[in-house]
This record gives structure tokens, C-alpha cells and sequence, in this order.
């Protein structure tokens, strides 16, 4: 029997409806693949062309595809694995099949078209690997033209797409829009070529050809620069109105495609709509408006509206009255829920059960954001105060969601009216309707969070810090009232955990008994829902009463055991987990003299039904949370357990990555366990459902291998080989953050449990850096998001600090240089790029700098993560460090450049304050490019760079010689002018101060830099006493009680001195050498 009718009796099987049958299948697909799966792939070719089973042929294609080339089953990308001459016969028959494709089947056909897309994106990717191998980096942009890699496609392609045949216009079309960068760096060769194709296709009399057309259009233009892509700027107008032709003619599958097509474009080419943007906003809207349109596409008409606001935000200010026409469609969308009397009684969390009304809420969120509240605000409050007086219930529940939505993007304005709003919204806490009861919660607890103090400082201002003392009684009244409306109820507790969290703790104090009198009462409830979250609010006032909790640790420890030890059925899985988090965090607060019984308890519970525990279980985060807990109460004492809790915590964060490939559109109603439970996003041209409980559930073991192996120490050890491989391969998640970033702070630690356990020691220690540091400073390079950037680079820095001197080698230090120049370069290119767009946005406004500096922030996050490398790898290294330094100096040199942020010049005066420490006079070569800048910097107007600038020059004063004199002489000038300064010693600039006087001690002890002993001392007595830098004061008295001890005639019982030693450091030397001087002082009165 051949290959491909093997193959054929396989996907017949597969296609079986008995589960049995259909296991057989995919075991005999996965054995004729692993065989040779390269003669798998012409087989599928034969069999897509011959087959007479219609459902077989389609699963052909969709293997073939997805085989060619995946990015989640890479271990069965066949293309690799192909020969030249196969891969030529593969090209050969899937341009055949297109060439003469007759029937009526455009289902097969595309699916077809898409396996073309995956031999370019196949190739696509070989040659980026190979690019990669050769040291360079290549974008979509700068990939060559399929006539490089497979010269007889685009002239097929275009072939059939001038070929009057409308069915093979319509594949051409559409395999653009599939490989929008199949033309490379040859786009602009082909701009005019295209652009006349698509003008063409897009007035077709053909739906079909008009909707591809559409979506090629999108692909392309998402891969072209600007400059080009406003070539095609006029096409826009006519693709709108294939969607308006395709909705008249009910045709709701093409007005779909047409408007995902144009939501891709505002996300990649936004400016593209400009000249049109008040009539597409206008048809947008009036598709969102119409109640008897199809919702999908409703909500996609929406979406380009949003979108444009997140792609194009200042454009999208200035388009006249934008804010007022979509805001009213908006609360319309939310508007539409169904009455339900029961809908309040129900025991189950709320699905998106109305996904227009989420919709409308999601929108509105979105465009605050992208807006602001300059733009939102005004009209937000001139439509919903009437609203939430309104006698339409569902006015006064959009009302409430709109205010909810629209806190977070509107912080800045939103923020001095919170009284305001909170008066409006609370009578609503008990409105006769369950439904806007439950959206004043949602609005007064989203305020909580959104309007939650970003700094300690601002805590008097935020929402929590003025009103809990209205909104806790609120909430808890509210609560007592909703008795027999679970979700109600629930949602109210979930409220009040949302303030708690973000209200201080003595402010919440007074509220204990209050709160512990309800958390007894909704723990009584016979809702599931409801218990559960009272479980939640009674592990929130555990943590914030920390100590106090012992007065009712005995009153709710035996409920929650009670809980553990009998709600075993797979009902209550949700209910346990958030009871044991409860139980631990009861434990965390009184401490382990209370707690240890019953943590050993709870352990042996955990043990006895571990085996009930499912791999989908919505315990096991829980479960490995609360284990740290325990471990970090009980310390030494839980390693006993580590035999336990280890295997099913590594199980989880060894976690296969729970991505699935998506096919096509309607793959995604079909995924397991319904749509809520994935997150969907595109990367490149390919579609990827991740289910968002396995990452959930690896985030959090990740965190808890950080959590023990910091908590464990030395007893670690034996585990180490088996997490560092788990971190290493996790440092390259790329579908979630957190994973990333606990990766890489995980490695430090895991050095740490080595060196403190004599078995395995600094050998073992140094030996698993080794192996370590390649991948971390690979996957740092390649890390895209500053913010796990900055995480990966103080990765790298803990564990040189963690090793010490061993890890300074030189091959590690030339793999580290190079990565400091490269992240350097980077930060510069991304400050150019910023620099661009501020001088040629034509639409730059206030609302766009403020994000640009949010981006800006972010970087000088990653630029001082940078320099705290060089610095760690300088100060242990010390002077054997200096070939190292000599490959970065002339980078950091340049963060000290005319025109530069003040982040730049921090960031480089603090590298090198450690350099002239660390090599002292050898450092003088540097300082003879940088010195003049340091002296200019001591009078800069930002306090922390004043106080670097001066710490520095005090450094060289101390250990650069007499190369620095000059350097020192004319930076007395300055010192002087900081230290005089009007409300120099007021915060914040009474550190910057202290500095300078320190700089100015240091400077007048050497003859050399031309200031006397004597002039410093005048003025040194009138500066004292030093209070907020330890270092600094701790020199400055030391060489006072040197001048002292030495009976210096100059500073004897009526000098101010006598009573400025009285401000002695906590320093046990420097006060016991105070003490024994001002003793002899006394005696030689």
C-alpha cells in the first residue's frame, strides 16, 4: 500500500465520529509522519488533488499547512526535512492545483492557497535563521522577493490574476493576503503593479473578488513603509463601501472579512484614513447604531472606530465632534441586556453572556485611554448624570459601567470630581434593580482601583484614602440587603477587597469587627458563589490585620480546615483553593508560633487528597501559593514536605505552552472550554488561542520556585539542575511576561542554594553559571518589551553578584560587552525613532507626549539596568575589569553628550563614580573626556544629578591625583554656589547638598586642588549638621574627630564644633572615636 493511500485510511479515520476509530486515525498519522514526512507532504498533494471524499481533502490541506510550518508543533515541520528535489515537486503541484482549479469549492481553495503561504512563511523562516547564524537580524521589511526563493510564484500569481478568470483573480488576491511579504524588498518595484490590481479588483463586479481584494489590501499595506502606503490611500474609500455593499446585500461573512480587513489596517497604517476620516466614522457608527445588523459586524464597525483611537489617538482628537457622536452609540451597546429577573439569583460566575453590552464597556475604556480625559470627560458627564436619575433601569446600569470605564484613561481629569461621582452612584448601591445595584459595585470598586495612590505620597488624594469611610459602610449594608442575590452579594465583597488593597492599613483598622461580623454572616450563606468570596474578603483582612488577626485566628481556622477536609466534591474546587489561600495568609499574619499546628495540619490535609487533584484544576495556583506561605512561616521546618510540594509545582511549570494553532475564523468557537477561557492574538500572519489557566498556572509555580529557593537556601541544592533548566527554557515565553521576568530572577537565587550548601559549593555554583549565562544573555538581546528587559539585564547583575569574581571571565565579559553596546545602540535607535515622530507627526499633541514619555520612562528603566551591570561588574572586578570597561567606555561616554536626557547623564556619572573608585588613578584617562562634565552637571537643576555630579568630583579629589587638580579647583565654584543656594538643606535637595560639602572637604584636604584647610573649615563649621547621607556625614565627623584627636589649635572648646559633635552617626567607630574626642576636648578645657 503507498504512502498516500495510507494516508487516505488514516484521515478517514480521523474523521470517524467514535472516539476509538478516531484515536487509531491520528496514531497511524503521527506514525506515517514521524516515518517520512516529507513523502507525508506530497501525499497530502495527491491526495487534495484525487480524493473524491471531500472532508478527507480538507483535512489534507489543513495538515499540510499546518505541518509545512508551525510555530507551536515544530518537531513536525516537514520543509526542513525536505530535499531539494522534493521541495521543488511541492512547488510544482500546489501552483498546478491553483493553475487548473475548476470546481466550486472555496473552502478547498483557500485552505490550498494558505498551504503556498506556509511554504513562503517555511522558507521565510530558514532564511531568517540562517541571517540569525551569520550575526545579523532580518525583519519582515527586509526579507527578499519570492522571485529569489520560488521564481516561478509571483509570475503565476499574476498570471492568474490578469487571466479574466474572476475564481482565479480571486486566489491571487486572496494568496496576498495570506504572504502580504512574498514581494520582500522588491514592494516598491511593485507598488504601481499592485496598487492598479487592487484599484481593479476592488471595483469588481464579484463580492468575492472585492472581499479578497479587501484583505490583500490590509496584508500589504501593514508590510509597507508610510511613504509608499499612501500611495494606496485612495483606495480606502471604495473598500468601505464593499462593506456597505455586502451588508445590503446580506452577504454577513464578506462584511466581516471586509471590516476585519480595515480594523487591520487602523492598527498598521492609521494616517491611511485621514483624508477620509469623517465619513468613515460616520458609516462606522451608523453600522454600530443599527440594532437590526448582524452584531459581529457591529462590533467590528465599532472596533475600527477604537481602533483608529489607539493607532491614531491625536489624529483622532481633531476630527470634529468624534467624542460626542460615538459615546451615545457606545452606552447604546451597553444598553442591551436582557431583563431577568433571575439573572441576579443565579450561583455561577457571569459569562459573556452579553457581548454587545461588554462590548460598548470595552470601547469606551479603550478610547479614554487612547483619547484622554480632556476629550472624554465633558462629554461623559454632560450625558450621564440625567442617566443615573433616569426611570430606565437600563440607563442607570449604563450610566454606572460607563464610569467604570472610563476611570482609568481619565485619571488626571476624572480625578478632582471623584465626590461628585460617588454621590451620584451610591443611592444606586440600593436600587430597586439587582442589575444596577451590581454596576454601581462595579463603578464605585473600579474607582478604587483606578483612582488608587500611584505613589505613598498621593495616598490622601486617592480615591480610598478620602472616602472608606463612606464606602466600606456602603458596601457592607449593600451586602446585608442583596441576601439571596449571589452575584449581587459576590460582587459587592469582591468591591470591597478592590478598596481594602489600596487603603492603608491603620485606616482600615477601625473597620475589623465590622468586617469580621460580615464575613461571618456571608460564610453561613447557602450560595457557593457567595462563600467564596467571603473566603476572599476574609484572606484580605487577614493580611492587612496582620498581628491583630490573633484575636480571631481560633474563631475562623476550624471553618476553614472544615472546608479542606469535606468539600471534596469537583464543585467546590474553586472554594478550596481560595480557602486554603485564606488559611495561609491567616498564618502569615499571626506568626509561626500560632500557626505551626495547624500549617502541619493543613499540609497532611493537602497530602491525604492530593490525588483528587486534575491537571485542569483551578486549585493547583492556590495550592502552590499557599504551600510558599507555609514554607515561609515555618522555614526549615517545611523541608520535610519539599518531597510533596516539589513534583506537582515543577509539573506546572513545566507546562507545555496550552497554544493552539488556529486555522481559520471559526476555529476559535470551537476551542475547549469556550472562548472565555483564551486569549486569541496574531503573530506575523498566523492566529494562536493560549489557554489562560495554564498560564496562570505556570506564572504562579514559576513565582513559588523563586519563593523557595530564596526561603530554603542551601537546602535547595538538590533541586537546582532540575529549575534552572525549567527557568532557562521559560526565559523565551513570549506569551507572557511574568513568566520572563520570574525566569530570569529565579537564576540568581538558584547560585545562591549552591554556594550556601557545602556539598555542592562555589564549584558547583560556577559550573551551573556556566551554563546558565549564554542562554540569559541570548534571550536578553532578544527580549523586544523594556520592561522584562530591564528585569533579564538585573538577572544578569544578581548573578554576578551572586558569584562573585569567579564569574568574571573573559569569555563571559566579551559576551557581555558586546550586549551592553547592543542594548545601548537600541536605547539610541528607540530615542531617534521618538525624536522622528515628534518632528514629523503632524498630529503631535499633548495627550501623544505624554505617552511618548511613558515609552521614555520605560527606557530609562532599561538604560539604568544597563549601567547597574557595568557598575556590578566594575566594583567586584575592580581594576582587572578595565579591557571590559575600554569596550563600553566610548557608550557611556556618550550618555554625557550635548541635548542628552537627564536620565543619560545619571545613569553615566553614577558608571562612572564606581570606575574612579575602583581604578583610581588609572581612571584619569577616561576623566580627561568626561571631568568638564561632571563639574557642569553639579549645578543642574535635577537634585539627583547635582547629588551624583558632586559625589563623583569628590572621588576624584579622593583618588584620581593630581591629574584631576585643575578639575577639582573649578568645581569649588560650584559646590559652593549648590551649598549657598536658597532652601539647599529643604527636601529634596538636602542629599544633593550634603555631597557637595563632602566634594568641598575632599577637594580642600589635598594642597593640590589650591583651596586651604583653613577656608574649608570656615565654611564647613556654618554647613554642619550632615543628616540624610550616612556615607557622606560618617566622613565628614570622621575627619572632625581626626582634627580633634590631634588637638588641632584650630578647633578647641568655643569653635562650633564642640556642639556639632553632638550629632553623632549610629556608626559604632565613628561614634566611640566622637566620644573619646570630645572626652580629650573636655580634659584640655
Amino acid at each position: 500500500m503507498s504512502t498516500a493511500q495510507r494516508l487516505h485510511e488514516a484521515l478517514e479515520s480521523c474523521l470517524n465520529p467514535h472516539d476509538d476509530v478516531r484515536k487509531q486515525g491520528e496514531a497511524a498519522l503521527d506514525a506515517l509522519f514521524e516515518q517520512d514526512i516529507a513523502s507525508a507532504a506530497i501525499a497530502l498533494l495527491q491526495i487534495i488533488e484525487s480524493s473524491s471524499n471531500d472532508g478527507v481533502r480538507q483535512l489534507a490541506a489543513l495538515l499540510f499547512r499546518r505541518h509545512c510550518f508551525s510555530m507551536v508543533q515544530v518537531n513536525f515541520n516537514f520543509w526542513s526535512e525536505c530535499n531539494l528535489e522534493t521541495r521543488g515537486a511541492i512547488k510544482a503541484k500546489l501552483l498546478e492545483l491553483l493553475s487548473n482549479w475548476s470546481e466550486d469549492n472555496e473552502s478547498l481553495k483557500h485552505k490550498v492557497c494558505e498551504c503556498v503561504a506556509a511554504v513562503v512563511k517555511a522558507i521565510g523562516m530558514e532564511i531568517s535563521d540562517q541571517a540569525e547564524e551569520a550575526g545579523h537580524d532580518i525583519t519582515d521589511l527586509m526579507m527578499p522577493c519570492a522571485d529569489e526563493y520560488w521564481p516561478e510564484l509571483l509570475p503565476t500569481l499574476w498570471a492568474m490574476a490578469q487571466s479574466g478568470n474572476a475564481d482565479h483573480l480571486e486566489t491571487s488576491l486572496f494568496i496576498f493576503s495570506c504572504i502580504p511579504g512574498v514581494f520582500g524588498t522588491s514592494i516598491e518595484k511593485y507598488a504601481e503593479a499592485i496598487r492598479d490590481l487592487l484599484a481593479s479588483s476592488i471595483s469588481h463586479d464579484d463580492l468575492k473578488v472585492q472581499v479578497s481584494a479587501a484583505l490583500a489590501l490590509s496584508g500589504l499595506l501593514g508590510r509597507m513603509e508610510t511613504q509608499i502606503a499612501r500611495y494606496f490611500a485612495d483606495l480606502l474609500p471604495p473598500t468601505i463601501m464593499v462593506v456597505a455593499k455586502a451588508l445590503e446585500a446580506s452577504q454577513v461573512s464578506a462584511g466581516e472579512k471586509t471590516l476585519k480587513a480595515l480594523v487591520e489596517l487602523t492598527e498598521t497604517q492609521p494616517k491611511l484614513f485621514k483624508a477620509h476620516i469623517v465619513d468613515i466614522i460616520k458609516l462606522m457608527l451608523s453600522l454600530t447604531s443599527n440594532g437590526e445588523m448582524d452584531d459581529g459586524c457591529r462590533r467590528l464597525a465599532l472596533e475600527v472606530c477604537v481602533g483608529l483611537c489607539e493607532s491614531g489617538g491625536s489624529m483622532m482628537r481633531k476630527v470634529p465632534n468624534f467624542v460626542d457622536n460615538i459615546f451615545p452609540v457606545c452606552l447604546q451597546l451597553i444598553m442591551e441586556v436582557e431583563e431577568d429577573d433571575e439573572w441576579s439569583m443565579q450561583d455561577e460566575p457571569i459569562q459573556n453572556e452579553d457581548e454587545n453590552s461588554i462590548c460598548g464597556e470595552d470601547a469606551l475604556d479603550r478610547i479614554s485611554q487612547a483619547l484622554g480625559g480632556k476629550q472624554v470627560v465633558p462629554v461623559a458627564f454632560s450625558l450621564l448624570p440625567p442617566l443615573m436619575e433616569s426611570g430606565n433601569w437600563r440607563e442607570r446600569y449604563a450610566a454606572c459601567l460607563a464610569i467604570s470605564s472610563i476611570g482609568e484613561g481619565c485619571y488626571k481629569v476624572m480625578r478632582d470630581s471623584l465626590d461628585g461621582i460617588l454621590e451620584k452612584c451610591l443611592p444606586l448601591l440600593g436600587d430597586q434593580n439587582m442589575r444596577v445595584q451590581y454596576a454601581a459595585i462595579n463603578a464605585i470598586g473600579q474607582m478604587a482601583v483606578d483612582f488608587a495612590p500611584r505613589t505613598p505620597k498621593e495616598y490622601g488624594v486617592s480615591f480610598a484614602g478620602r472616602f472608606h469611610q463612606v464606602v466600606i459602610p456602603a458596601f457592607v449594608e449593600c451586602m446585608k440587603q442583596a441576601d439571596g442575590h449571589p452575584r449581587v452579594q459576590a460582587h459587592g465583597t469582591f468591591a470591597l477587597v478592590n478598596l481594602m488593597d489600596n487603603t492603608k492599613h491603620s485606616d482600615l483598622e477601625p473597620y475589623t469587627e465590622m468586617l469580621m461580623q460580615c464575613i461571618s454572616v456571608l460564610l453561613q450563606s447557602q450560595f457557593m458563589l457567595v462563600q467564596e468570596a467571603a473566603v476572599g474578603l476574609l484572606a484580605t483582612v487577614a493580611d492587612v490585620a496582620q498581628e491583630r488577626f490573633k484575636d480571631y485566628y481560633n474563631d475562623f481556622m476550624p471553618f476553614m480546615k472544615n472546608i479542606l477536609q469535606h468539600a471534596n466534591e469537583k464543585q467546590y474546587r474553586m472554594l478550596r483553593g481560595k480557602t486554603l489561600e485564606a488559611a495561609t495568609l491567616m498564618g502569615v499574619s499571626v506568626g509561626k508560633d500560632m500557626f505551626a499546628p495547624d500549617a502541619h495540619e493543613l499540609m497532611r490535609i493537602m497530602q491525604a487528597s492530593a490525588a483528587q487533584i486534575e491537571e485542569d484544576d483551578p486549585q493547583i495556583s492556590y495550592i502552590h501559593t499557599s504551600f510558599a506561605r507555609i514554607c515561609q512561616v515555618l522555614g526549615d521546618d517545611f523541608y520535610p514536605y519539599l518531597d510533596t510540594v516539589l513534583p506537582p509545582l515543577l509539573r506546572s511549570a513545566r507546562l507545555p505552552s496550552g497554544i493552539v494553532e488556529l486555522d481559520d475564523e471559526e476555529a476559535v468557537e470551537h476551542l475547549p472550554d469556550g472562548v472565555q477561557a483564551w486569549e486569541v492574538l496574531a503573530i506575523d500572519d498566523q492566529r494562536f488561542a493560549i489557554k489562560t489557566s495554564v498560564v496562570e498556572e505556570k506564572r504562579a509555580a514559576i513565582e513559588m520556585l523563586v519563593l523557595y529557593s530564596q526561603h530554603l537556601g542551601g537546602k535547595f541544592a538538590p533541586l537546582v539542575e532540575d529549575v534552572a533548566e525549567i527557568a532557562l527554557k521559560n526565559l523565551a515565553y513570549y506569551f507572557d511576561e511574568g513568566i520572563r521576568i520570574s525566569s530570569a530572577i529565579l537564576l540568581s537565587f538558584l547560585i545562591h542554594s549552591y554556594n550556601a550548601n557545602d556539598e555542592f559549593g562555589a564549584a558547583a555554583a560556577l559550573k551551573l553559571f556556566q551554563h546558565m549565562y549564554p542562554k540569559l544573555l541570548a534571550e536578553t538581546q532578544r527580549e523586544p518589551y523594556p520592561e522584562v528587559l530591564s528585569s533579564k539585564i538585573s538577572g544578569i547583575h544578581m548573578c554576578i553578584t551572586e558569584m562573585g569574581e569567579a564569574a568574571l571571565q573573559p569569555e563571559f565579559l566579551t559576551e557581555v560587552s558586546a550586549l551592553v553596546l547592543k542594548l545601548l545602540e537600541d536605547y539610541d535607535e528607540r530615542a531617534k525613532e521618538r525624536y522622528e515622530q515628534r518632528q514629523q507627526d503632524e498630529d503631535h499633541d499633548e495627550e501623544e507626549e505624554e505617552n511618548l514619555s511613558d515609552e521614555e520612562e520605560a527606557d530609562f528603566e532599561v538604560l539604568s539596568e544597563v549601567c547597574t551591570l557595568v557598575q556590578v561588574i566594575v566594583h567586584i572586578g575592580g581594576l582587572g575589569t578595565k579591557p571590559f570597561f575600554d569596550s563600553v567606555a566610548p557608550a557611556i561616554m556618550n550618555l554625557l553628550n550635548a541635548g542628552r536626557p537627564t536620565a543619560d547623564y545619571r545613569c553615566a556619572v553614577s558608571t562612572f563614580a564606581d570606575v574612579v573608585e575602583q581604578f583610581q588613578q588609572e581612571a584619569v584617562p577616561y576623566l580627561q573626556h568626561v571631568s568638564q562634565a561632571f563639574v557642569q552637571h553639579i549645578t543642574s537643576e535635577d537634585y539627583e544629578l547635582r547629588e551624583l555630579a558632586a559625589y563623583v568630583v569628590g572621588l576624584m579629589a579622593l583618588h584620581s591625583g593630581p591629574a584631576v587638580a585643575e578639575v577639582c579647583k573649578a568645581a569649588v565654584e560650584p559646590l559652593l554656589a549648590v551649598i549657598q543656594a536658597p532652601g539647599s538643606r529643604e527636601s529634596p535637595n538636602t542629599s544633593a547638598t550634603e555631597n557637595c560639602i563632602s566634594a568641598f572637604v575632599k577637594i580642600a584636604r589635598n594642597p593640590a586642588h589650591g583651596l586651604s584647610e583653613d577656608e574649608m573649615l570656615t565654611h564647613l563649621l556654618d554647613w554642619l549638621p550632615i543628616t540624610e547621607d550616612d556615607d557622606e556625614a560618617k566622613y565628614i565627623y570622621t575627619y572632625l574627630v581626626e582634627l580633634l584627636q590631634a588637638q588641632d589649635p584650630r578647633n578647641m572648646q568655643d569653635s562650633p564644633a564642640h556642639g556639632v559633635l553632638g550629632q553623632l552617626m549610629q556608626d559604632p567607630e565613628v561614634h566611640a572615636r566622637v566620644q573619646r574626642a570630645v572626652e580629650a576636648l573636655g580634659s584640655s578645657a
